[in-house]
């Protein structure tokens, strides 16, 4: 059933975003993040307390997700387990390949900090809501470009990125949005996704 107000059904599922997006890049601006590439055990643990804030802010808008009964994380589907401990193996596979601190710590940051942070908001909550209101492809291109446009100030205002690259951000946020909503409707579970893009993210760092 399409809503009789898209304008007000977009505002109010946007702004929750958009607030959670500008309290972490607030955050960031005043304790600059460390970049993966210059973690070492002397600003570890540095490391470790700016990205635990990350997850500290997310567990309000978590918990009001599961209050609402928005997003499910478990599925009876026998193939999914399967294919879970398949991806857990190539998480260890890929830390084994070149084992070092940082690749310990890169795996627990795709798929705690930024997998399990990005899809709770933008699959588990904001493409759920959307759907509910929105056709598949609307929510999907929607979502994704908050998502890509999130990334791209992000990149923008902490890293000095052009202003222009957020473009590409939305482009490849649109794209992500269709591959990672599929496999959340598909599997009816938010585990998978947050599994696939974390190894999406910690392949694209240990092999490139």
């Amino acid at each position: 059933m399409i809503e009789n107000k898209p304008a007000k059904v977009l505002f109010k599922t946007i702004m929750p975003v958009l607030l959670l997006i500008t309290l972490v890049i607030s955050f960031d601006l005043f304790f600059p993040p460390i970049a993966l590439s210059d973690l070492s055990y002397n600003n570890v643990m540095y490391k470790i307390l700016t990205d635990f804030f990350d997850v500290i802010i997310l567990i309000p808008f978590f918990v009001f997700c599961l209050s609402k009964h928005l997003f499910r994380f478990t599925t009876h589907r026998r193939c999914l387990v399967f294919l879970l401990l398949f991806l857990s193996l190539v998480f260890l596979l890929l830390i084994l390949y070149n084992f070092s601190l940082v690749n310990v710590y890169a795996a627990f940051y795709y798929l705690i900090v930024i997998a399990f942070f990005e899809e709770i908001t933008f699959r588990g909550y904001m493409f759920t809501v959307l759907n509910q209101h929105f056709s598949f492809n609307k929510s999907v291109v929607i979502s994704g470009i908050v998502f890509g446009f999130s990334h791209g100030l992000y990149s923008f205002l902490l890293f000095g990125t052009s202003i222009f690259s957020v473009l590409n951000f939305i482009g490849g946020g649109i794209i992500g949005s269709y591959i990672f909503s599929f496999i959340y409707v598909k599997t009816k579970s938010l585990v998978f996704p947050i599994y696939f893009h974390a190894l999406l993210d910690f392949c694209g760092f240990v092999l490139f």
